[in-house]
């Protein structure tokens, strides 16, 4: 990797309106299309286990799913938004930013070894092991990917993605073809592609995080802890407890079987929760770039084609997914599911993903200019009513209507989330 000074001076080419305009479609083009592969390959593995395993099973890997989700976003929260703000702050040290892989580091190995517990409280077998060491390598990808799309190259991410997916899609291929569709044999395929898609990365990413930069000081990292990292890490767990408290919930007090019918009706939601997710990586850097240069126009103009770009993938996958879910219900029911029960979870599950899609731009508008406080502060407010009335709902109606008190939660969360951003704006004329 080049040292901190080249990396700060990547970004900054002046273009003229229409290259700009040029720029922003291939941004977008790159930046959904990659994903888009991911979200795909995914879809089609959760899938396929749909169909050869027992709502138990499925139910297990489809929570510890839901975790590697959690753990993209706690990334974001410790690792990736703090390095991508301190990355544009030229008044950062490069030791600063170096500390950046230590924490890396060390946060995907904790990460591999909560999932692998998590798993052993739900289920028993060596493929917890190898899904515990799938997790802590897929939060390394995670920071490759941030650290592509901070130093303006996201060619190198689009193209890890791809080749992820290639690669998953090529082993679990195999393994249907040899009839060894089973927990093992996909964690072991997740595993591989994992490995193969992250040398793709380069930037020089994989010579930081394995050379002496993961072993530099962690000290620097203090101060982004106490002005940044702790507020972005209560916003990202309490924002958490509001999207998905009915995933625990659930399956804490009524089995992972019982979790199975809404895993199974969120693998519709699944390519809105990636893009969210992928495309969030996109834009901080330039929201970043434009608050640093106090260019709220320019930074309000980019969370405007954000939210449109978002708006867009909710609506196709949620006509496409009402599409199979009338016409074709038998290709998730299967035999253990009621298509009815489905289709009622995926309408609350398609409305949670609509208030993330309004929420989104806004609160990576505000990480961006550094309001981490206030972002915790909401979602703090909003994950308790989640919980509660998830909870209720739960012990009154069932599983699928706990899903209500997400709703619920997510709703008011982007209001607040709304409300802060035009009163920053507001303030800063």
């Amino acid at each position: 990797m080049a040292d901190t000074s080249t990396l700060r001076s990547m970004p900054g080419t002046s273009l003229g309106p229409s290259s700009r305009r040029m720029q922003a479609m291939l941004r977008y083009g790159v930046g959904i299309c990659a994903p888009a592969t991911v979200a795909v390959a995914q879809f089609v593995v959760q899938l396929v286990l749909l169909r050869h395993l027992n709502p138990g099973d499925f139910g297990v890997f489809a929570l510890l799913m839901v975790m590697i989700q959690f753990g993209y976003g706690l990334s974001n929260a410790l690792i990736s938004t703090p390095f991508t703000v301190a990355l544009h702050d030229r008044e950062t040290p490069d030791a600063a930013l170096r500390a950046f892989f230590g924490v890396n580091a060390a946060y995907a190995a904790g990460f591999g070894v909560v999932c692998a517990l998590i798993g052993v409280v739900f289920s028993v077998g060596p493929w917890i092991l190898v899904f515990g060491a799938y997790a802590a390598l897929a939060m390394l990808r995670w920071f490759g990917r941030a650290h592509c799309y901070a130093v303006f190259r996201q060619m190198n991410a689009a193209a890890s993605d791809v080749s992820y997916a290639v690669l998953l899609l090529g082993f679990v291929g195999s393994a249907w073809l040899l009839g060894r569709i089973d927990m093992l044999t996909v964690s072991l395929a997740l595993l591989a592609a994992t490995l193969g898609s992250l040398p793709v990365i380069r930037t020089g990413f994989l010579g930081q995080q394995f050379g002496r930069a993961a072993f530099s000081s962690l000290a620097p990292y203090g101060r982004i802890w106490q002005t940044q990292a702790r507020w972005s890490l209560l916003g990202v767990v309490t924002t958490e407890a509001t999207t998905n408290a009915h995933a625990y919930l659930v399956s804490g007090f009524a089995g992972a079987a019982a979790f199975a019918p809404l895993a199974a009706a969120a693998l519709f939601t699944r390519p809105v929760a990636l893009a969210i997710t992928s495309l969030t990586q996109l834009e901080r850097p330039a929201l970043s770039k434009a608050i640093a240069a106090q260019d709220v126009g320019r930074a309000r103009a980019t969370c405007r084609s954000f939210f449109i770009v978002l708006l867009l993938i909710w609506l196709a996958v949620t006509i496409a997914a009402c599409v199979i879910l009338v016409a074709k219900p038998d290709l998730l029911a299967g035999k253990h599911y009621a298509p009815a029960e489905l289709q009622l979870a995926f309408a609350f599950l398609a409305l949670i993903a609509l208030a993330q899609v309004f929420q989104t731009p806004a609160s990576v508008f505000l990480q961006a200019a550094g309001e981490f406080r206030s972002l915790a502060m909401a979602s703090a407010l909003s994950s308790i009513a989640s919980i509660l009335l998830a909870a209720a709902a739960l012990v009154a109606a069932g599983p699928v209507y706990s899903l209500l008190g997400i709703v619920a939660g997510k709703v008011m969360m982007a209001v607040q989330v709304l409300r802060r951003s035009r009163k920053w704006e507001a303030d800063r004329g």
